[in-house]
């Protein structure tokens, strides 16, 4: 569930943010109009929490708690100077106590091209990530707008056999292995977003003992 502090209108929805549209600049979060001259103007309201930064922010909630170690932010479109340029990226597990992962400075952007932060911590798991904007940069009075803000977990490094019914770590192609997992009814777990490294051939490396 997206959430954020204000909107532009009801085209520059906050969901928007996260809808997999990285360059559409009718696809995007921009915040209220007028709010920020560079920095926020701080006689505007927009706050996460009692004790955060004034800034505009935006919401993610997860259905269950994950571990985030770094995120990529895209500006909207070709807006590479209102996008978020200093600020905070926050975690919670409740939407209400929150926790600093990341302080960012001096951020900049170029069309499609993501702008990645690196978070301090990668073995906490949070339901609520939050990026509170305190500055853009340019200065004329402006708003603050993020084409797509993706949030990654941590590379888990898998040992010993992995085996998928009907394929051998030499038979098979990546596009016949994913299709496996993803359709393997004879498990209750779930492979969704599951990524096999492969080589540029798109075959599975033999790697068997």
């Amino acid at each position: 569930t997206a959430s954020a502090s204000s909107e532009y209108d009801t085209s520059y929805r906050s969901f928007e943010a996260f809808d997999g549209n990285r360059n559409n600049t009718g696809t995007a979060w921009i915040s209220a109009n007028g709010v920020y001259t560079g920095t926020y103007i701080q006689t505007n309201t927009a706050q996460l929490f009692s004790t955060a930064p004034k800034g505009e922010w935006l919401k993610i909630q997860f259905p269950s708690a994950i571990v985030i170690s770094h995120t990529d932010i895209y500006c909207r479109g070709t807006d590479t100077t209102r996008a978020p340029k200093n600020g905070f990226i926050y975690g919670s597990t409740n939407g209400t106590t929150w926790v600093q992962l990341q302080a960012f400075t001096n951020l900049t952007y170029v069309t499609n091209t993501p702008t990645r932060v690196q978070l301090n911590q990668t073995t906490t798991a949070y339901s609520y990530y939050a990026i509170v904007t305190t500055a853009i940069s340019i200065t004329s009075a402006s708003w603050v707008g993020i084409g797509e803000w993706e949030l990654f977990s941590p590379r888990v490094t898998l040992t010993g056999d992995i085996r998928v019914a009907g394929l051998t770590a030499t038979t098979g192609t990546f596009s016949d292995v994913i299709s496996s997992v993803h359709n393997d009814t004879d498990s209750n777990q779930n492979y969704s977003g599951l990524t096999i490294d492969h080589n540029s051939t798109g075959s599975i490396p033999n790697t068997a003992n």
